[in-house]
């Protein structure tokens, strides 16, 4: 099914709460929970970035914007080609393309929050790239990685250690994923706070206890060390997500088929 195609009966089918337009203005695609009338605040979303919405991304520049008031807006660097494939999409290079959010921008880790991304990864060339590297609270940090060998994910702190062991599940290579992690602030029992879904299939647990030293800014398709950028991403990431809260396997389903119409998901 093609994107700009939709019909808000297309898009009615696989939503359990009925809207009148899933659409906005522009004939883009957005969430029912965001639907007319509504906003990008709601349900705790705290970052959302979408490079097939407008207003996040008008197609050029280097301004990637966040659609919640928040406005942790991004910057994006070395010119990431865009194409409207799939709604809109940053192909990110592997070399020297990423964006940084507003450095503002951090999770709480005294809090529970969601990371949820739809990733794309092409041929990666070295051991390992990051889909994000996230700036916490409490002055640490940590990155979502995929191993080139195997497509497997897992989380890291900024010193190397493994706070969550690889995924058994691979992402799907030159395939739209769907990659959700969940921090419940030590609340998850099993082995600690991160949790890992693919493509909804939950598919990993560990402890977040180990996180290492800092970085002061979050990144998208790369890891900062300073002013360098390492491990950068090869692929797309059209869309960033973070709540600011566990969202409900409800919504997560409801999101996962409204982006499975878009990105045709596994």
């Amino acid at each position: 099914m093609e994107y700009t195609n939709l019909t808000t009966g297309d898009i009615e089918s696989v939503y359990t709460r009925n809207y009148p337009d899933p659409l906005n203005n522009k004939g883009e695609l957005i969430y029912p929970l965001f639907a007319q009338g509504g906003s990008y605040d709601e349900d705790g979303l705290r970052l959302y970035l979408n490079s097939g919405i407008s207003d996040s991304y008008s197609g050029t520049g280097v301004d990637w914007f966040d659609l919640t008031s928040n406005s942790f807006d991004a910057l994006l660097y070395n010119d990431p080609v865009y194409s409207t494939n799939n709604g809109g999409l940053l192909a990110l290079n592997g070399v020297d393309n990423y964006a940084d959010v507003d450095p503002t921008f951090e999770v709480d880790l005294s809090k529970e929050f969601t990371v949820r991304m739809i990733v794309n990864p092409s041929s990666l060339a070295t051991s390992r790239h990051a889909l994000a590297t996230f700036k916490t609270s409490a002055g640490t940090s940590f990155t979502i990685f995929i191993f080139a060998s195997n497509n497997q994910v897992l989380v890291t702190s900024m010193g190397n250690n493994i706070v969550n062991s690889r995924t058994v599940t691979p992402l799907i290579a030159d395939t739209f994923n769907e990659v959700l992690i969940k921090y419940n602030n030590g609340g998850i029992t099993l082995l600690g706070s991160f949790e890992i879904y693919i493509n909804q299939v939950e598919d990993s647990r560990a402890s977040g206890a180990n996180l290492g030293n800092g970085t002061n800014i979050t990144t998208i398709g790369a890891v900062p060390i300073g002013t360098g950028r390492f491990f950068l991403w090869r692929g797309y990431i059209p869309k960033v997500e973070v709540f600011d809260k566990l969202t409900t396997t409800a919504e997560d389903l409801s999101r996962y088929n409204a982006d499975k119409l878009i990105y045709n998901l596994p």
